[in-house]
């Protein structure tokens, strides 16, 4: 029970201490990556994005770019042994509706160009894909959030549940 007291006061104390800070700069480049799980396997997911300042669209708005690897999987169909993988690039738009002074919720809409490959007979299927998804993310000092994030990039391989950082540059 004592081992458990400390780890648990220490992130009550991050989390009241966060809580005093406001969201993050809207002119800072931002850069977050992030592992998590896929269709194929371990993905690996990293994306660069900044707010949206515009007079035209409501509320607050990010956009980002992203490169995301599903990861692989050995497949055996009829006794042969092959190797599928993925991976995406794309970009998106993020509306962001603020839970507090540091938790935001945010949805996402883009375009990915996913491409899918199975090593072996050597099929590669690539296709420009809209993706949707969404997530949370805890601004937990000025330079330092923690973002869970799911996304579908479409196509068979495309869903993606990620857990990572995100800092400004």
């Amino acid at each position: 029970m004592a081992s458990i007291v400390r780890p648990l006061t220490l992130a009550a104390g991050l989390l009241l201490w966060s809580t005093s800070h406001a969201q993050d700069s809207a002119d800072a480049l931002r850069f977050a990556t992030a592992v998590g799980s896929s269709d194929v396997g371990t993905a690996f997911n990293a994306q660069l994005g900044r707010a949206i300042k515009s007079g035209y669209l409501p509320g607050q708005w990010r956009w980002e770019a992203q490169l995301a690897t599903f990861g692989g999987e050995d497949v055996v169909p009829f006794s042969n042994t092959v190797r599928r993988n993925a991976w995406a690039a794309g970009a998106s738009a993020l509306p962001q509706l603020p839970l507090g002074r540091a938790l935001t919720a945010y949805g996402k809409l883009g375009v990915n160009y996913l491409v899918s490959e199975i090593n072996g007979p050597g099929q590669t299927s690539a296709s420009v894909r809209v993706g949707i998804g969404g997530g949370l993310r805890w601004q937990a000092t000025p330079w330092f959030g923690v973002r869970v994030e799911y996304q579908n990039f479409g196509g068979a391989v495309g869903d993606l549940m990620t857990f990572g950082a995100e800092m400004p540059l």
